[in-house]
């Protein structure tokens, strides 16, 4: 009925005001608590929204810049925003490039991209950059680069790093993204389980220069991968799954569903139950 129609549409503008009235910290935090709400709806096999994989950054080959950082984690989105043609490559990207200028070839920082860069922007944004309102306060960032570095080199990469209180309290970002910047470096996983970097370019960076596997959370999965997990977890025996699923059994995103009974098939998989 039309009444009917004007009150679903009057409720969805309330709550899309109350919506809007949230900073985006309680946004991320709610928008997590519902997908996990669609997903058990939805799919047979939800991850925990706040899985955390363990992914060699040479795993990660181009960025996620199709799906917007404050959607939540663990949403499971259909659609081509995973394909290469629509994502850049992580290593023209100028953060991660100018971190590699800085630590690999042992440039001083004002020679760098990720410099070059930052005095565009704060050209663009009027004088102010991150909370730095000039170029000399944006130092202390990169001081914190350096520390971030140089801390990973000494004692390893640790979880929730992004988090860590000496990331300078001028940075805009501290408090804005802090439930993201508690979390892992986040990253989307595309049809066919390949990784895209969104979030945690820096503690990336620093990784993968260092050769070193990073703590990883989902931010988004394509549909088509949640159906693969969907049909992995419904398998009762490794010999139930297909040849595609089979060569998918080490994925680290398939760790929680793989068949939990023991077989040893013609591809030789074992594991134990």
């Amino acid at each position: 009925m039309p009444g009917d129609d004007y009150l679903t549409l009057s409720k969805r503008i309330f709550a899309n005001r109350l919506y809007r009235k949230l900073d985006q910290n309680t946004r991320f935090v709610l928008n997590t608590r519902i997908n996990s709400i669609n997903n058990r709806l939805r799919y047979f096999a939800p991850a925990d929204p706040y899985k955390i994989l363990s992914v060699p950054t040479d795993a990660v080959a181009y960025r996620c810049v199709n799906i917007r950082n404050t959607v939540g984690l663990g949403r499971v989105v259909d659609g081509d925003w995973d394909l290469p043609s629509q994502n850049p490559d992580v290593e023209s990207y100028w953060r991660i490039k100018g971190l590699k200028e800085r630590f690999e070839k042992g440039w001083d920082w004002h020679e760098t991209t990720y410099y070059e860069k930052v005095v565009e922007k704060f050209e663009q944004y009027s004088g102010s950059y991150w909370g730095y309102d000039s170029l000399e306060e944006f130092e202390e960032r990169l001081a914190y680069n350096d520390y971030l570095f140089e801390r990973i080199s000494e004692e390893g990469y640790e979880k929730n790093f992004g988090s860590d209180p000496e990331t300078p309290d001028s940075d805009a970002r501290t408090d804005s993204r802090r439930k993201m910047n508690e979390l892992e470096v986040l990253v989307c996983i595309g049809r066919n389980g390949q990784f895209l970097l969104l979030e945690g370019h820096h503690r990336f960076a620093v990784a993968d220069i260092l050769g070193i596997d990073i703590p990883v959370q989902i931010l988004a999965r394509h549909q088509t991968w949640q159906e693969k997990r969907d049909q992995m977890a419904e398998a009762e025996s490794i010999d139930d799954l297909t040849p595609e699923l089979r060569e998918l059994l080490d994925h680290p995103d398939m760790d929680d569903v793989r068949p939990s009974i023991a077989t040893t098939n013609e591809m030789g998989y074992l594991f134990p139950g």
